[in-house]
Formats: structure tokens, C-alpha cells, sequence
């Protein structure tokens, strides 16, 4: 795939860089596995902030797209570009009720015709310098953020590209969200047709491609890429030590969430809040923590209308470094997001997942874990505390499986590096 006569140049392409502790993961793990094999590779992100890509993996980096809608990049701006006149007017008709369903698309459409054509020239120059273009694991087959025009549409045109200037494109370890509409799985079908090589996070996730494609099976199924990481272990639990790690996510949250329910939100903030009560007034430490940026107002909430506890405290997880420092000195992990579970069980700590979708579930499984899966809308804080309180007396136990486990994960991840990165 690779020509063996130079050091290639690899771009990675990944929505990641706004704090999401789980995209960081599976970038590293993708930068080690490059670096292992040509160190003096030239590796290139293509992502949604470069500046954070720059300054977490040590790459350079540009923008994956010229265009952001709403939701996806967080709504900012993925070129500068100075606002016109149209924009101004645009702006104003968005202050006249009347006018604001037909101002906002119309805006969207100017945004995009303004910053694509730039970003559509700058990338055929990225593409042309690139002996592979990688789209790197996490869940890129979905429209939740952004729809159509985000990830989906990002998809096809760095495909189409690609396909241009005769440029190998490999998807490795991808998972399957939503594709709401016609039009990103028009986008998604377009892409996928057009990679080289493709591997799936889940079976789940292969089996709907098949469906889309209209073909059958023709890629493996192969385990998140983060599992590729080298091994993390957890200090041995202490004797009556009693930590307890409590990782919130933006659920619904109206701030960030692109489905928005402040009902749903509020609900969920409370629950979390009585269990950091119920635990702390039983002597239990508390660890509020977080492995995504926007999760960190969630967790101020929490913390507020829990009071402020003594025995809780807020810690300050914005790297893996961090993170996996904090997981050292825990004992269980309550968590939801699927790569806030995955991080927690490659540093060897048990988890209980509050699952609000199903690839969680899909994931609790697989390792074993099914009885400390719970549906993020269905928990009631006496039985979630009964099901902590269960994992920790079987931690050894739980240990041990997840050990065997990430054994096996771990050299599945690196059997795929080996027969794509040659």
C-alpha cells in the first residue's frame, strides 16, 4: 500500500480536537503504530481544531473542512474568514421572528459557498502530498453532529479527492451512529465505495454498511483503535479504600447536546448529584471527572447541586496523561461515554456504564460486563448504589477478565497495523 523506497506521508483524518479524551487515544495510538514502523514518517491531521492536534500529538495539522453546521466543530468557524456584508444582513433578518426560519438557512448556505471553494482547493494540495490518507477510528459514520453537511459530507469529499489523485484511502476500526437522512448515506455510501481497505469497530457496524452498500461482508471486524495504546495498569485496590470515579457526559445538556431536553438534562444532573451524596455520606471518596470538554459543565453541576461535599472532589482531566493518573488512584468508575468506559478498563478499573447508546452496551458485553450496564434513562440512584457497591466487592474478579481481555484487543489492533500500514 505504502511505497518503501521513502518515508511516507500519512494524513489522519478525525472530527477530533475539541477535547474528547477518546479521539486523543485512538490518534496516539494510530502516531505510535506510524512511528513504529517509519520514524522518520511524516504524519499530517486533517481535524476539526488543528490547533489542539497540533499541540496534543505533536503533528501538524489543518482543517477538515472549510464549512461547520450547527453542532458540528462546536459552530465555530473552520477557515477565518471575515464576515461580509451578506453575513451582516443575514444576521439582522435573524433578529425578525418572521424571518428567522428562512434567515438561518440562507446564512448556511452563504457560509458554505464563501468557505468550500477555499477549502476545496487547499485540500486537493493536502491530498496530492499524501501516500495514504487514513480515517481513523471512532464513530465518523454518523450525522448526529452536524447531519448531512457535517461528518458524512467531510467523508465524501476527502474520498472524492482522494480517489482524484489515486491516493490509497483505509478506514480502520469505525463505528456506525445515526445517518438520519438520505442524503448522508448518500455521502457515507459514496465514501465508503471509494476506500481501500475498511474494518468495523462492531459487528453491528459491518452489517449495516453491508446493508447500505448493497453488498456483502467485505471488511473485518476489528476492536476500537485506542485498544492499541500501550497497557495501562491501575495500582492494586487498597483495602477499604472506597474511591469511586464519577464521569458525567453533556447528556441532552441544551448547552451542547444537538437533541436538546433541559428536562431530561436536569433529571439526570440530580440523580448524579444524590449518589455523590449517598456515597460520600457512607464514607466513600468521591472523584468527579471528566474525559471530554463540554462534559466539564456537567460536571460543575453535578458538584453544585451536590453541595459541594467534603469527601468530593473535581479533578482536572485534560489529557491522558491526567486522566490515567486519576484512574490510578480509583477503585470503580461510573461512566457513559463509550470511550469514558473503554479508558477506565485500559487502566484496569471496573466500570459500571450508564448507557445512552447501544454501542456501550455493545462494548459492556464484550468484555463481560453485562450485569454492570445500566440504561442511562432508566437508573434510580438505591440500585445504581447496590450495583456499585457489587462491582466493588467483585473487583479482583472483574480485573482479571478485563486483563485477559485487552490482551486480546490489544493484539488484534496491532495485527491490523501490521497488515495496512506495509
Amino acid at each position: 500500500m505504502i511505497t518503501h523506497d521513502k518515508d511516507p506521508v500519512i494524513g489522519l483524518l478525525s472530527p477530533c480536537g475539541w477535547g474528547n479524551l477518546g479521539d486523543a487515544a485512538i490518534q496516539d495510538a494510530v502516531i505510535a503504530a506510524i512511528r513504529s514502523r517509519w520514524p522518520n514518517a511524516k504524519i499530517v491531521g486533517f481535524t476539526s481544531n488543528p490547533r489542539d492536534t497540533q499541540e496534543r500529538h505533536g503533528v501538524p495539522a489543518y482543517p477538515l473542512s472549510g464549512y461547520a453546521p450547527p453542532t458540528y466543530g462546536i459552530g465555530g468557524r473552520m477557515l477565518p474568514r471575515t464576515a461580509g456584508p451578506i453575513d451582516r444582513a443575514l444576521q439582522r433578518l435573524q433578529g425578525v421572528p418572521l424571518l428567522r426560519s428562512v434567515a438561518l438557512p440562507l446564512r448556511l448556505m452563504c457560509d458554505f459557498l464563501q468557505s468550500e471553494p477555499l477549502h476545496w482547493a487547499l485540500a486537493l494540495r493536502w491530498v496530492r502530498q499524501l501516500d495514504l490518507l487514513i480515517v481513523s477510528g471512532g464513530g465518523q459514520l454518523d450525522d448526529f453532529w452536524g447531519r448531512a453537511w457535517g461528518h458524512p459530507y467531510v467523508l465524501w469529499k476527502w474520498s472524492f479527492l482522494a480517489r482524484r489523485t489515486h491516493t490509497p484511502v483505509v478506514m480502520l476500526s469505525v463505528g456506525l451512529g445515526t445517518l438520519r437522512t438520505r442524503l448522508a448515506r448518500v455521502f457515507v455510501r459514496g465514501a465508503l465505495s471509494r476506500m481501500t481497505y475498511r474494518s468495523y469497530r462492531d459487528e453491528r457496524t459491518r452489517t449495516e454498511v453491508a446493508r447500505l452498500l448493497g453488498q456483502a461482508h467485505d471488511g473485518p471486524v476489528a476492536p476500537d483503535l485506542a485498544f492499541g495504546l500501550e497497557p495501562v495498569r491501575c495500582r492494586p485496590p487498597r483495602l477499604n479504600a472506597g474511591v469511586v470515579g464519577i464521569s458525567p457526559m453533556a447528556y441532552c445538556d441544551p448547552r451542547v447536546w444537538p437533541i436538546k431536553d433541559g428536562a431530561v438534562y436536569q433529571r439526570y444532573v440530580e440523580r448524579l448529584a444524590s449518589l455523590v451524596v449517598r456515597l460520600t455520606d457512607t464514607g466513600r471518596r468521591v472523584v468527579l471527572f471528566s474525559t471530554d470538554t463540554c462534559d466539564r459543565l456537567v460536571m460543575d453541576d453535578v458538584w453544585a447541586a451536590a453541595g459541594c461535599p467534603v469527601l468530593a472532589r473535581r479533578a482536572n482531566t485534560t489529557t491522558l496523561p491526567a486522566l490515567f493518573g486519576e484512574l490510578a488512584q480509583l477503585d470503580v468508575v461510573l461512566a457513559s461515554r463509550l470511550h469514558g468506559v473503554i479508558l477506565a478498563h485500559l487502566a484496569e478499573c471496573p466500570v459500571v456504564a450508564l448507557s445512552y447508546d447501544w454501542k456501550v452496551a455493545q462494548h459492556m458485553a464484550e468484555m463481560g460486563q453485562t450485569e454492570y450496564c445500566v440504561e442511562i434513562d432508566a437508573f434510580d440512584v438505591p440500585a445504581l448504589a447496590v450495583v456499585l457497591e457489587r462491582l466493588e466487592d467483585r473487583s479482583d474478579a472483574v480485573r482479571a477478565t478485563l486483563r485477559q481481555r485487552l490482551g486480546d484487543y490489544r493484539s488484534r489492533v496491532q495485527r491490523q497495523f501490521e497488515e495496512t500500514l506495509q
